[in-house]
């Protein structure tokens, strides 16, 4: 009988594959695991910077970015472009959410992109050396309780619902040879008291927004007024309104905490004499005032992107002798003046509790853009100066106009104050 040849080592061959095999199957299993504990961990990373991204720029601060990517490292994600990258996007840089993808709310979405790799342990047998879990999160902003506007589609509202005696105490005025132009916003008195609301002489009037969507009206919560000069124009072809409940007074802003420390040099801060001899240009930014702020002598001052705060009751406005005044509120972009603590939209504010006079009369040149908050004290317009193209809304105790003053009012609600009346909310949208 023939015997067949032996194959020695074939066993052994067939023992080793089977080891390899085993330790790639074991290899998956381990580091498959760990890339799966990564990956959530990762997402979770995610969700938390999204969420605190979102309500950062619901707060509107400056440094919503730098914010997001420490919330990121605290969370295990360092970017360090090596073990992992963390992109923060606001609008969101891809997706369905993204300004090419949804053009009208891209601006309410942000975008966090984790990417993360993990080094494999026994599954680099087989030649797998890393594992590489890429995560997104997108969370939408929401300022949860702000209203559509400050006193919408109002330009001029007095707040003192009291009684009237003459046109010198008149809730609502203009006399004299005065001419008001108002496009786009409403007028409004307050008080129920008909002796209140005085155009008595000049001219007043009122014109359609430039949008050609709003034609303002003179509007009084008493029965009638005095409304000699009121002319519709330009579009318009409103009419007066008698009898109409007071708008509800929006929430006061909440200054505490907000002034900074004593200055002297025009940057933002608090000062007890306003503005600093010498100072015609302020820096972008918060300033708190103890005392007056006057400005007169043929001086000027010019400020954009700022808020002026009246802190003291005692504390007026007056500009005179051909001052020259060119102050503008922050825009809600403006990051350099929200970091020097202006309040978009607001220019001026004083508390209810201040009731002197803030005074603009005969200032040859005034330019105006927000805001101006001072419920608690009247707003005076007289003289010779001129105020032309002012988006600007002014709510006041009482506000006149006389002399010859000359004034066009403008209606531009995304120029004035946004109260968030809510904490604001955000939330996970993916």
């Amino acid at each position: 009988m023939k015997k067949l040849p032996r194959e020695h080592g074939q066993a052994l061959i067939l023992f080793v594959f089977a080891i390899v095999g085993l330790v790639a199957i074991t290899g998956l299993a381990v580091d498959g695991g760990l890339a799966y504990s990564d990956r959530r961990a990762a997402q979770n990373a995610a969700d938390a910077v999204a969420l605190k991204a979102a309500l950062d720029l619901a707060k509107q601060n400056p440094d919503w970015n730098a914010s997001a990517l420490a919330a990121a490292s605290s969370n295990g994600f360092s970017n360090d472009g090596v073990q992992n990258t963390v992109q923060v996007s606001h609008p969101p840089a891809s997706g369905e959410f993204a300004c090419a993808s949804a053009p009208a709310i891209c601006n309410q979405y942000v975008q966090v992109i984790i990417t993360s790799r993990v080094k494999t342990n026994l599954a680099a047998v087989v030649g797998l050396r890393q594992i590489s879990n890429t995560v997104q999160s997108i969370a939408r902003v929401s300022p949860g309780g702000s209203s559509s506007s400050f006193y919408p589609n109002s330009s001029v509202v007095t707040t003192n619902t009291g009684s009237c005696s003459c046109f010198a105490s008149a809730n609502l005025s203009v006399g004299g040879s005065s001419n008001l132009q108002v496009a786009g916003g409403d007028l409004i008195s307050s008080s129920t008291d008909p002796s209140c609301t005085q155009f008595s002489s000049g001219h007043t009037q009122m014109e359609q927004s430039a949008q050609g969507n709003y034609c303002g009206s003179i509007i009084t919560s008493a029965r009638s007024g005095t409304f000699f000069g009121v002319t519709y124009a330009n579009g318009c072809s409103g009419s007066n309104k008698t009898g109409v409940s007071a708008p509800q007074a929006p929430a006061a802003p909440n200054m505490a905490g907000l002034c900074g420390p004593a200055k002297s040099d025009g940057t933002p801060g608090t000062y007890n004499s306003f503005p600093p001899r010498g100072v015609t240009s302020l820096q972008p930014g918060l300033y708190c005032v103890h005392g007056n702020f006057h400005v007169g002598g043929g001086n000027q001052l010019t400020g954009h992107g700022v808020t002026i705060y009246m802190m003291d009751n005692a504390g007026s406005i007056a500009w005179y002798g051909q001052s020259r005044i060119d102050l503008t509120a922050a825009a809600p972009g403006d990051t350099s003046a929200i970091a020097g603590g202006a309040i978009p939209g607001l220019l001026v504010y004083a508390p209810k509790s201040n009731h002197n006079t803030m005074d603009m009369s005969t200032a040859s040149q005034v330019n105006l853009q927000g805001t101006w908050l001072t419920p608690g004290a009247g707003c005076s317009y007289i003289g010779q100066g001129s105020a032309m193209n002012q988006a600007v809304q002014f709510v006041c105790s009482s506000w006149s106009m006389s002399g010859n003053a000359h004034a066009q009012l403008v209606y531009d609600a995304s120029k004035f104050y946004l109260p968030q009346l809510n904490v604001p909310m955000v939330s996970l949208a993916k």
